[in-house]
């Protein structure tokens, strides 16, 4: 989903705040996880989720999980979902952009005969919705997460099988490089007036596309972002937020 605004009444910095939280938290889930090994390929976590798994909060613990990180400023990528091992095998494949918007490739719209979808850098044109074999992406970063069902403790190892033939291909886009492990993503809320400063750094190299929601023209004030179609003068300073020479 998009990003939310804030209520009417959320002052500049805490509308800014709200919408620059997810931002901050998917970028610091990524430097945690590409720490250990560079993106560009899948994960496969073998195992079910237990409560001490708190990298991403609130996993199902039924579902095999997969993940990787990729950077489409390079080229697209292909996804991959092979044929189920029957046709009650439920699966999904979520595609998350920079500030968390899903597309989903899914068996309600592919069924369990496998399918490819080619995934495209275009900030334009937002995602489709249904049996696409192309879908469109908002920012360069792409965090694939597949989920597979395990259906039963005597599940567990077909449910495996199906998880290691899911394939993403790189159709030129770059692998990320290995990361520094970064602070942790529950922590972003001490982070005070240098939340500012992280997010902007963020945003310039994560810039949202034209339909991602936008918390207003201040925006331009903290120098994040000028691209923005809400943005109508690039000059222009709110009161609360003026720079102090």
């Amino acid at each position: 989903m998009s990003p939310p605004s804030g209520p009417a009444d959320l002052s500049p910095a805490g509308e800014l705040y709200l919408w620059g939280f997810p931002l901050l938290v998917v970028d610091r889930t990524r430097a945690i996880q590409c720490s250990s090994e560079a993106g560009g390929s899948l994960t496969h976590r073998r195992d079910l989720a237990t409560p001490a798994y708190k990298t991403v909060v609130a996993v199902n613990n039924d579902t095999l999980y997969s993940s990787g990180w990729f950077d489409l400023r390079t080229g697209d990528l292909e996804v991959v979902v092979p044929p189920m091992d029957h046709p009650g095998r439920y699966w999904n494949v979520m595609v998350l952009d920079a500030y968390t918007h899903l597309s989903y490739v899914r068996r309600r719209d592919h069924g369990t005969g496998g399918t490819s979808v080619r995934v495209t850098l275009d900030p334009t044109t937002p995602p489709a919705t249904g049996p696409a074999t192309a879908l469109t992406h908002g920012t360069p970063l792409a965090w694939v997460i597949i989920r597979v069902l395990v259906e039963s403790p005597d599940d567990l190892e077909a449910a495996r099988a199906v998880q290691s033939a899911f394939e993403v291909r790189i159709q030129g886009a770059k692998p990320l490089e290995r990361s520094e492990r970064g602070a942790s993503p529950t922590s972003v809320h001490k982070l005070g007036a240098d939340f500012v400063e992280e997010l902007t750094d963020r945003v310039h190299d994560q810039p949202p596309a034209p339909w991602h929601t936008m918390p207003g023209p201040y925006l331009l004030g903290l120098r994040v972002y000028e691209g923005h179609p809400d943005v109508v003068d690039a000059t222009w300073f709110p009161p609360a937020l003026t720079p102090v020479d």
